[in-house]
């Protein structure tokens, strides 16, 4: 008996069916291959955007104020946010900025994404709502004074598009330097408040001066104590007629105040000034107060 073989039609219709299958496999691989190259390029888009708003936030928190920030004039998107970084030098302070230019973002100089559609900010109102800030409301804004910011970070990367958000304070707060010259203006005006004209030393150290009315006898003592290794600085008005006494704190923060005693007769001395000095992190900051004229 003749073994019976496969026919032509069987053939063709096995082929038929191997090459549905085979068809069938390979579209469900590539449908996961794209999936898995969509996934990985949100991923990485993600940890870009991620990192972008991480050092956004780091720089915000390192400033001292906002000092300004510009708009595309044509798109009315983010162009330049300007940030007062240090200003110990008063005459050169340092600045630095975050940049948008086309998708192309800057952080103080230093490219960090070439993916960023837009970056959105947000302040607080005097309600303590966030309220965006434009181009068209911006002068209506105090940017000095501004505490806190919330900014939205509007990426797109090869097809991909999202956003993150973060908020944070950026507690607008003085330099050390600020405070200090602050402090000095309280001991200028404290001082100028005494009658000079009529007046002269009676003592005068390295940690104290005090200088007496010679027509009225009330006197005005600055004085410093060590208050756990920094030294507070106060002054002391006295009142002779009544010996009301008033006492301000103009520092409590000071390592110096430099004053050292000249040489012969304390009523010899016809003007003087204080040098204040603090140290903060490694840096060492100095301000003189104004000179002050003794006598007529």
């Amino acid at each position: 008996m003749k073994k019976k073989g496969f026919t032509l039609l069987e053939l063709i219709i096995a082929l038929g069916l191997t090459g549905i299958i085979i068809a069938v496999v390979f579209a469900f691989v590539a449908s996961n291959q794209r999936q898995v190259k969509k996934i990985e390029k949100r991923s990485e888009v993600q940890f870009q955007t991620q990192e972008v708003s991480s050092k956004i936030s780091n720089l915000l928190m390192q400033s001292v104020r906002v000092k300004d920030i510009s708009f595309d004039p044509t798109s009315n998107k983010f162009m330049n946010l300007e940030l007062l970084f240090d200003n110990t030098d008063k005459e050169n302070p340092i600045y630095k900025t975050i940049e948008l230019n086309g998708k192309e973002l800057k952080i103080g100089n230093v490219k960090c994404s070439d993916s960023i559609n837009d970056i959105v900010f947000y302040c607080k109102d005097a309600s303590g709502n966030y309220v965006n800030i434009t181009s068209s409301n911006k002068s209506s804004i105090e940017l000095d004074k501004i505490e806190s910011l919330k900014f939205v970070v509007n990426f797109e990367y090869k097809e991909e598009k999202g956003s993150i958000n973060s908020e944070l304070n950026i507690k607008n707060h003085k330099s050390v330097y600020e405070e200090l010259l602050d402090q000095v203006q309280l001991f200028n005006v404290t001082i100028r408040k005494f009658d000079l004209k009529n007046s002269e030393f009676i003592n005068l150290n390295n940690d104290e001066f005090t200088i007496k009315n010679k027509k009225n006898n009330n006197t005005i003592r600055v004085y410093t104590f060590d208050n756990n290794g920094k030294k507070t600085l106060k002054v002391t008005s006295k009142v002779a007629s009544n010996g009301s006494e008033t006492t301000v704190v103009i520092a409590s923060n000071l390592k110096d105040f430099n004053n050292t005693a000249p040489p012969g007769n304390l009523a010899n001395i016809k003007s003087f000034r204080i040098k204040f000095t603090i140290n903060n992190e490694n840096k060492q900051y100095e301000v003189e107060s104004d000179s002050f004229n003794l006598g007529s």
